[in-house]
């Protein structure tokens, strides 16, 4: 009689977790590109067309920041979610032309994926040449909280705090110190780990310390796993890599990488496009 109860219970849990990966966008065969249960808007399900705007776009879907910083992206790789579309801070110059047009930018909360900024070929061109394999999740976004710079205070603690306690630390890959927190059982290449750029040699764009972490391995012969760095590029502009593997980023490319990532930021950037928001009596004006 156990043995029917026992088909029962694993027939139950097996439409329970169908319905639970449909509800996640994992089931009915959905692939990396379907948006079913995701929550993403993938910028090719846009309609936007850059051969339909007034002036010429390049290819282009160009989108402003809520803090007024403006980028044109290409559309391959695009993601964007449904829930950071934002009504205009400010009045487009062109309100004729298609919305993500350079005289109407579409106005987002977040950018993600270095393959947004230089296109798909490009990306897996540049991380070749330097021998990575995967990005994790680069993010670029408007602070949470006005002033905010809570990747790099979070990653300022965590190196310090590990630091202090362990006093286990050395120069490595020439221009990152390294601070570790050792644990029983396990080699010190599975430790969980922080890191600092030698700070006369490599900072983040404003000038701070650059930090990075990793949790530990999961075992001996894996590679550190949940690693993140982040920091203000600009005054209002964030920028954060998460969920990378050091098998993919290693410590020694980790500052090859992250010029990498500033070039292709700051090469999307469109200047003469940003708005910056000056608060004055509830008002927003021009730059």
């Amino acid at each position: 009689m156990r043995r029917p109860l026992i088909f029962i219970s694993l027939a139950v849990t097996i439409v329970i977790a169908k319905l639970l990966m449909d509800l996640a966008g994992f089931g009915n065969g959905t692939k990396s590109g379907d948006t079913k249960g995701t929550g993403y808007v993938p910028a090719k399900h846009i309609e936007f067309d850059p051969d339909l705007c007034p002036t010429d776009a390049e290819g282009k879907i160009y989108v402003r920041l809520l803090t007024g910083y403006a980028f044109a992206l290409f559309l391959d790789r695009l993601w964007i979610y449904d829930t950071d579309r934002r009504e205009p801070v400010t009045p487009p110059t062109n309100p004729h032309a298609p919305e993500g047009c350079p005289g109407n930018p579409l106005h987002i909360e977040k950018i993600l994926g270095l393959s947004s900024f230089l296109g798909t070929a490009t990306t897996e061109q540049k991380l070749g040449k330097l021998g990575i394999r995967g990005t994790g999740r680069v993010m670029v976004r408007t602070p949470i909280i006005t002033g905010d710079d809570y990747p790099w205070d979070n990653m300022f603690q965590n190196f310090f705090n590990i630091c202090r306690k362990y006093k286990h630390s050395r120069i490595i890959a020439g221009d990152l110190r390294a601070c570790w927190a050792p644990q029983r059982k396990h080699s010190e290449k599975v430790w969980p780990v922080s890191y600092m750029a030698i700070p006369n040699r490599y900072t983040t764009p404003l000038g701070k310390p650059f930090f990075a972490k990793c949790l530990g391995a999961f075992g001996a012969d894996s590679s550190r796993d949940d690693c993140s760095f982040g920091y203000s590029y600009l005054p209002g502009l964030v920028v954060s890599v998460t969920d990378y593997n050091e098998a993919y980023i290693p410590p020694y490319r980790l500052i090859q990488f992250d010029r990498l990532l500033r070039d292709t930021i700051e090469g999307a950037r469109v200047p003469h496009l940003d708005f910056k928001i000056v608060k004055q009596e509830g008002n927003s004006t021009n730059e």
